[in-house]
């Protein structure tokens, strides 16, 4: 079976009602192989948002403007994102997008990560006590600025 060359399909998220913009690179041998999520700029609201979305006042607390890194530590794990400061967040609140930290090939074929894996920083001992899923929404984390040379 011949493999087709990959496509870009533009979609949106519907986890919540941003319905954040992605375009979606398809693939494979029968075009049906998801090759790449990243977000797409073009979207009105989400404007390619995988950042970490944090309100002007934070960011200042912070010291932290667009395009800066910073850690986010939880009581599970320790993870990197890069800073989206915008008006819609209020004080004391984050957002990071779900469904990101995908391990994909780049055009030489190196693994890179997409994204940070929100996942990674719930902690399952804080969780519904009547099914027991982890809290996503409610996940307390520390912030910390990382200086340019420390990011990875």
């Amino acid at each position: 079976m011949a493999t087709s060359s990959p496509e870009w399909i533009k979609t949106a998220c519907i986890l919540c009602s941003v319905n954040c913009g992605l375009e979606v690179q398809a693939g494979g041998e029968d075009g049906r192989r998801i090759i790449k999520i990243p977000g797409d700029d073009a979207h009105p609201v989400s404007r390619g948002y995988l950042s970490l979305r944090v309100s002007p006042q934070d960011a200042q607390v912070l010291n932290v403007r667009n395009g800066d890194t910073v850690r986010v530590r939880t009581r599970r794990a320790s993870l990197q994102a890069q800073v989206e400061v915008t008006a819609i967040m209020q004080p004391g609140h984050i957002s990071l997008p779900n469904g990101q930290g995908l391990d994909c090939r780049d055009a030489t074929g190196r693994i890179v990560r997409m994204g940070v894996p929100p996942n990674e920083l719930t902690d399952r001992a804080r969780r519904d006590f009547l099914v027991g899923t982890p809290w996503h929404k409610y996940v307390p984390p520390q912030l910390e600025r990382i200086q340019p040379e420390q990011a990875a």
